[in-house]
């Protein structure tokens, strides 16, 4: 049974450390919305432990950056773990066999600026597929807004066939309620077409895992996943074994079918009957992260 909650100091009695993911959450994209500054004063005041685990496809020196601009400063967590930074440390290490048989090179999906995340790594990027080890896929690029633009790129790689890195599963975000293309999407597109994905970040595993070393011994029953996607949060937190709140944004009007200004406030029983459509049922679920 999903559990209302009005406020977030409803649930601190009951948690140590809570897990916020960032868009939709703390920001909506763009801005950071004025009530998340208020709870992370708040969570420090009672001396709760803080992590941002987030999608990002930036280190976590450049994510923390880029939060500091918006205002969500250093202090008010003790970890960030960021998508970009989990795969990183894969390709820098080659840990796992199937990182370590990838090579060296590769054909990259995403920004120029996105590009920057292979300094330090023994990678080179190509211009043609058929020179490549392997793909990654950090977004979209500069030329390409649809997801159609890229699958004949897709169905030749598949053909050849070249394993896919992708970094951030969402398939799309959204900005000040501006729908955006993600990597996830093209992962998923490369998949149907018959190719192999890894992703890195939620809701996969390895990143739970590295959290949970991170942070040192816990009992999950202290802990408290935050996130607006339940496709990406509450199912990762479902497989981590952990409580979580699902907060209401865009997104998740979206995965839900709604309109995207849907509230508890105004349509909790639409919110309530969709939500038993789905896979993945949150322990609690609140409107704006108060």
């Amino acid at each position: 049974m999903i559990e209302i909650i009005s406020q977030l100091r409803d649930l601190t009695p009951h948690y140590q450390t809570f897990i916020l993911g960032i868009e939709g959450v703390l920001h909506s994209g763009k801005k950071v919305f004025p009530e998340a500054l208020e709870v992370l004063h708040y969570l420090q005041e009672e001396k709760k432990g803080v992590t941002l685990l987030t999608n990002l496809t930036q280190r976590l020196d450049s994510a923390r950056e880029k939060l500091a601009q918006k205002g969500i400063k250093p202090h008010f967590y003790q970890h960030l773990l960021t998508a970009g930074e989990e795969m990183y440390q894969h390709l820098f290490q080659r840990s796992d066999p199937w990182h370590s048989a990838l090579g060296n090179y590769c054909y990259f999906i995403g920004s120029v600026q996105d590009q920057t995340i292979l300094y330090g790594l023994d990678i080179h990027t190509v211009r043609q597929l058929k020179e490549a080890d392997f793909i990654l896929v950090m977004g979209k690029d500069e030329w390409h807004n649809d997801l159609e633009e890229y699958y004949p790129t897709l169905q030749e790689a598949a053909k050849l066939p070249l394993k896919m890195i992708c970094v951030n599963s969402n398939l799309y975000t959204y900005e000040d309620n501006e729908k955006r293309l993600c990597s996830g999407a093209i992962g998923q597109l490369y998949e149907n077409l018959g190719g192999e994905v890894y992703y890195h970040g939620k809701p996969y595993p390895s990143i739970y895992t590295h959290f949970l070393k991170v942070i040192g011994p816990a009992d999950k029953k202290s802990l408290l996943v935050i996130g607006d996607s339940l496709m990406i949060d509450i199912q990762g937190a479902i497989s981590s074994g952990l409580d979580s709140l699902l907060t209401i944004s865009s997104y998740t009007c979206d995965e839900l079918g709604l309109p995207l200004d849907s509230s508890l406030g105004l349509n909790e029983l639409q919110i309530f009957k969709a939500l038993k459509k789905t896979s993945f049922q949150p322990t609690f679920i609140i409107d704006k992260l108060l």
